[in-house]
């Protein structure tokens, strides 16, 4: 297996929403018209869209991909600069306001992201982010098995103090 592809599912959701709302709109707009034919290829277009990481073991290279419909794009670049793999927690909150700005909705929740970083813990590269902190655990670990990286804990402070590194 030279190529691990990880794509970002939560781009995805937030397109199935817009697919959904978009042929919504635009069949409320006109039934049989030029907009209705809009709001039915616009939507697969939306659908179709995906993002990700692919990295390639073998060339020792990552890219950022951007993928329509089989059409794969995006720059390789060189994954040198990192050496280990990290679980980073981090707790996110969002707010949803109700109808007519009547009530707000104040959602907190922790979320475990896994990331390859570099030797001095400051350069990060986002692989996947998970609800489960057991969840980020088995990916790491099994990225670790495939890319051949540790995983560490993070400490930026510690390595620049042990390397003497300054940012």
């Amino acid at each position: 297996m030279n190529i691990i592809t990880i794509p970002y599912n939560e781009n995805y959701r937030l397109n199935i929403v817009g697919a959904i709302s978009l042929t919504l709109t635009f069949l409320f707009i006109s039934f049989f018209s030029v907009y209705f034919l809009i709001g039915l290829i616009l939507p697969v277009i939306i659908l179709a869209n995906r993002k990700g990481l692919q990295i390639d073991i073998v060339q020792n290279q990552y890219r950022e991909y951007h993928k329509i419909f089989r059409r794969t794009k995006g720059d390789w670049k060189s994954l040198e600069p990192y050496k280990k793999i990290v679980v980073l927690s981090k707790t996110v909150s969002k707010t949803a306001t109700g109808t007519l700005m009547t009530s707000d909705i104040r959602i907190k929740g922790l979320i475990h992201i896994v990331y390859l970083i570099d030797e001095s813990h400051l350069k990060k590269l986002y692989l996947k982010s998970f609800d489960h902190h057991d969840q980020a655990n088995d990916f790491a670990k099994k990225m670790a098995k495939n890319i051949g990286f540790p995983i560490v804990e993070f400490s930026p402070k510690a390595v620049r103090h042990q390397t003497g590194i300054k940012y």
